[in-house]
């Protein structure tokens, strides 16, 4: 299997089956491109197979290149030498990684038969195992690369989230001094608006009792004005009568003075009422306007509160956005914790497929050193043969002209 402890001895293909081989991977390649190799379509060939293998290399190939822009050499040559450089790298890197560490620079510069085989085999080798590998693969790929992409987006998201929370946050904090200014106005106004509706209460009694004083009054007055008339009644009546007795009439006359001074008492009484009520119609009056401007303060105290009230219904919006805003980037956070297990379980799946993956190769790398060690006898064979054919020839030669001499 290998000759040292890190050397990968790839088994040696026939030339039609190497030849196959390299067909399948798209490669235009003859037997005569292997049996008469050149430099630059051994370099080509090298190069076209790095694009296959391991494409995100090229960029580091084209970058090695562009180091030789500079020489002074020959054009043709400057571009054979940059080439052949720059393939010889990658190709080495690419065929240490696989154990395969017989590649020099020599190979690629002045290639031999052999050797070209050799490395065409290693490769071809490696790409075979790489698309068995890859059929085990396939499906984790897939699912990791959707995994990713859902973590991506849910990533996204929670930024967009976490970014209107922020924002959010921002508003509260700014729209805070005059959110609390608002409340130690609506406190202070709750409270005069409680002080209004005390005053209200006093007025609207002290207003119901000057009322009942009012009908009261009302009721007085009209009691005098009765007896006024009744009064004036019975002086006309002691006016009109005619009295013969002397004693009589100086009875008439001391009723009809009581009755003037009962009338002058009652006018009196009149007057008083009259004016208390006067005084109770003013103090009505004032009580009204007094009324009035509780009544346009309470207006402006509730329409105040209407707003502040309205601002901490908004206010409270705000925090259940933000408590939402949190139970979403919660509910994110446990997805993402989610997927990251779900991508530790895949993880140690496709470890556990290398694992048996490397037993296998170890199992067909025996199969193949096994071949591998036939085919180099056979090859060793027909090697000793071709140095032997040119001088069984001459001994043929010479043979037949001794036998044509003695003839």
């Amino acid at each position: 299997m290998s000759q040292t402890q890190d050397e990968f001895d790839p088994p040696v293909l026939t030339l039609p089956a190497l030849v196959e081989c390299l067909q399948e991977m798209q490669l235009n390649v003859t037997e005569d491109d292997i049996l008469h190799p050149t430099q630059r379509r051994v370099c080509q060939l090298y190069e076209c197979l790095l694009q296959i293998l391991v494409p995100w290399r090229v960029d580091e190939m084209d970058a090695f290149k562009s180091t030789f822009l500079t020489a002074r050499e020959d054009q043709e040559l400057r571009d054979d030498i940059t080439n052949a450089a720059a393939v010889f790298a990658q190709m080495r890197r690419v065929l240490s990684e696989i154990g395969y560490h017989n590649f020099y620079m020599e190979d690629t510069l002045n290639p031999s038969p052999d050797r070209t085989s050799r490395v065409l085999c290693a490769i071809v080798n490696y790409a075979k195992f790489m698309q068995d590998a890859w059929k085990t693969f396939e499906p984790f790929a897939i699912g990791a690369d959707e995994v990713l992409d859902e973590v991506e987006r849910l990533k996204h998201e929670n930024d967009e989230l976490a970014k209107t929370l922020t924002e959010d946050e921002k508003e509260v904090v700014e729209e805070g001094p005059e959110v609390q200014r608002l409340r130690d106005e609506t406190a202070a106004l709750e409270a005069t608006l409680r002080e209004l509706r005390s005053d209200s209460t006093a007025v609207q009694e002290e207003l119901t009792a000057c009322k009942d004083d009012r009908r009261a009054l009302i009721d007085v007055l009209t009691g005098h004005s009765f007896s006024s008339l009744k009064l004036m009644e019975e002086c006309k009546r002691y006016k009109n009568l005619t009295v013969s007795d002397p004693s009589e009439k100086r009875e008439a006359m001391t009723r009809l003075s009581e009755l003037c001074h009962e009338m002058q008492e009652n006018m009196a009484q009149m007057n008083d009422s009259y004016e208390s009520l006067k005084r109770m119609s003013e103090r009505i009056d004032i009580i009204s306007e007094d009324t009035s401007a509780c009544l346009q303060e309470m207006q402006i105290v509730k329409e105040v509160m209407f707003r502040s009230a309205q601002l901490e219904r908004d206010s409270l919006g705000w925090s259940e956005n933000e408590k939402k805003l949190r139970e979403t980037i919660t509910i994110i956070k446990t997805k993402q914790d989610k997927i990251r297990r779900a991508l530790d379980l895949l993880e140690s799946k496709i470890a556990t497929a290398e694992t048996q993956r490397s037993k296998k190769r170890e199992a067909y790398d025996l199969r193949l050193s096994k071949n591998t060690k036939e085919l180099d006898k056979v090859y060793t064979e027909e090697s000793n043969r071709g140095l032997l054919e040119p001088k069984l020839a001459s001994i043929k030669a010479l043979e037949k002209k001794v036998d044509e001499l003695t003839a």
